[in-house]
């Protein structure tokens, strides 16, 4: 190992435990949540125990329907034997406004990460990583002959509502300013109509992964109607309508559809045992700090399970990386996070050799020249 590969390893070890600049689409607490309780009997508890695990089931696989798949009802016999820790604690006045009935403690869970995503692994089923798609969400509301959008400026319960639903799936949020620059902009009729040209430039400044365009509108006798574009990257847009008596309802079941969406592009299907490995390089690194920032990010990534660093020179450095799943999985997780930019790898030259030459035992190639996946460190 050379010197200065064992000068950044060793930076690297004590940079670790530094802060780091946070990763926008970093979610934590996948596997921790808190749940209704009612009743003090043993029987309360496990009712409150299996809501909690189909939560976090839910949350990790991307699926709001997990707990119907093959396997998942024998799982949710034993929701205790997946808990690590559990309390009781009261309900935040935050969290009342969205519970009927209103309990009198809620029930705070964390599951073994590693056994919820072996079940879901043994079963067929996806595993959706801390690393997600940010989701800036344009809602347009029409309530008494007048339409709106909620912005992150104004308090509303449509937007505390719309970020209660996301934080319970572990989709990041994001809601526009609507300052002047958007409402001369973004114009409300457009939207309503469905022209999101203007309305997809605006977004840019946010740098959203995808973009929920919802127009809710409140119907007679109390019903809402919602229609809603998901809009992501070069895919075709995802369209769909829902109805219901409640407004909270119909947001929350259409936070359900648009992440249901985006799973099925970023979640992985995992076999047992299928990993494979590759080098990855890295360039444009400039301190010590970036070696750390890009270590820290890699090894955040669902697919990641082991990372080795083989070479560090002239500000790169090239990684030896196992993996889950498929590359094209990889590939995708590590763009998610807006830290490395893919580069493309120049093919090497040809090797025209002497008769002579061709006679001898060629040298292995090096890491350097075996490179398969090359990005460079974004600022």
């Amino acid at each position: 190992m050379t010197r200065l590969l064992k000068l950044a390893l060793s930076s690297l070890f004590l940079l670790f435990t530094l802060p780091v600049e946070s990763l926008a689409a970093t979610v934590s607490g996948l596997y921790e949540t808190e749940t209704p309780i009612y009743g003090s009997d043993k029987q309360a508890r496990d009712d409150a125990m299996r809501r909690a695990l189909v939560d976090v089931l839910v949350r990790v696989s991307g699926n709001r329907d997990v707990s119907l798949a093959p396997g998942i009802p024998a799982a949710l016999k034993n929701p205790a034997g997946f808990a690590q820790q559990f309390r009781y604690q009261k309900p935040s006045p935050e969290t009342l406004r969205f519970l009927d009935p209103r309990p009198s403690q809620m029930l705070w869970v964390s599951f073994d990460s590693a056994a919820v995503n072996r079940t879901l692994q043994n079963n067929g089923l996806p595993i959706w990583g801390q690393s997600r798609p940010s989701l800036l969400v344009w809602l347009l509301v029409e309530d008494g002959g007048e339409r709106r959008f909620v912005d992150a400026q104004s308090p509303s319960p449509l937007r505390d509502q719309i970020e209660y639903a996301g934080n319970r799936r572990g989709v990041p949020l994001v809601l526009p300013l609507l300052d002047s620059r958007e409402r001369g902009q973004v114009k409300v009729q457009d939207v309503w109509a469905g022209f999101l040209d203007e309305l997809q430039t605006a977004s840019k400044r946010y740098s959203a992964e995808a973009i929920l365009v919802g127009r809710v509108s409140a119907l007679t006798a109390g019903a809402w109607h919602g229609r809603w574009s998901l809009l992501h990257s070069d895919q075709p847009p995802v369209v769909w309508e829902n109805d219901s008596g409640q407004v909270n309802a119909l947001l929350a079941d259409a936070m359900d559809a648009g992440s249901d969406a985006l799973a099925r592009r970023y979640a992985q299907f995992i076999e047992q045992g299928s990993e494979d490995a590759l080098l990855l390089r890295v360039s444009e690194l400039k301190t010590l700090q970036d070696y750390a920032r890009v270590q820290q990010y890699l090894t955040s990534l669902a697919p990641v399970s082991e990372l080795l660093p083989v070479q560090v020179r002239n500000g790169q450095m090239v990684f030896r990386l196992r993996y889950k799943g498929s590359r094209d999985g990889l590939t995708r997780a590590i763009q998610l996070g807006r830290v490395l930019q893919p580069m493309e790898i120049p093919p090497a030259p040809p090797v025209v050799a002497t008769a002579e030459q061709s006679l001898q035992p060629q040298p292995a190639p090096t890491d350097q020249e075996t490179v398969q996946l090359a990005y460079r460190l974004m600022p």
